[in-house]
């Protein structure tokens, strides 16, 4: 008799385990709202992933785990930095800028080149509102995202494909 898993239990399993984790607390509520969009993202990576899986996970090569956990942690990493960017913006209207240059003259001059894009939750880049607070004092958010990275030895392995043998115990006589 196997212990495999379905896909179909392991995404009911993590569903469940996301729901009880949530704490109710107001929806106006930044933090609240993040932490549900995280949720909802995270919940669909993991869906897209089982779907994705030509087999269960104790079938699969470890090179076929490898990538999928690679997969799985661009795209985590990706909703994290989103979550963070949400969280620091506080609902404030925002702008993704590159520093290219600080200098220490008379004052602290920065030179900050924006992004023409719109954001990735298709608000515009904010372009327009930053030209509009020339002159004006505005504050700058620096999200430390490298803290709400994982290190490697935190992150899940593969399983080998040829696992090690287990270790026979001496027996005395």
């Amino acid at each position: 008799m196997t212990d495999l898993i379905s896909k179909e239990e392991v995404t009911e399993a993590l569903s469940e385990a996301l729901q009880e984790a949530m704490v109710e607390m107001p929806e106006d509520d930044i933090l609240v709202t993040s932490c549900h969009t995280m949720q909802a993202d995270i919940m669909g990576i993991i869906v897209n992933t089982c779907k994705a899986m030509p087999d269960v996970w104790q079938k699969m090569s470890e090179e076929t785990q490898s990538d999928f956990l690679e997969s799985i942690d661009r795209q985590v990493k990706s909703t994290v930095e989103k979550c963070v960017k949400l969280i620091a913006a506080d609902g404030r209207p925002y702008v993704f800028a590159k520093v290219d240059q600080v200098v220490f003259k008379g004052g602290i001059e920065a030179k900050l080149k924006l992004d023409k894009n719109p954001h990735e939750d298709g608000a515009p880049s904010g372009a327009h509102e930053l030209a509009d607070q020339q002159g004006q004092m505005v504050m700058i958010i620096l999200p430390d995202l490298e803290q709400y990275e994982s290190s490697e030895e935190m992150k899940p392995g593969a399983d080998a494909d040829q696992p090690d043998l287990p270790e026979m115990e001496d027996r005395a006589a």
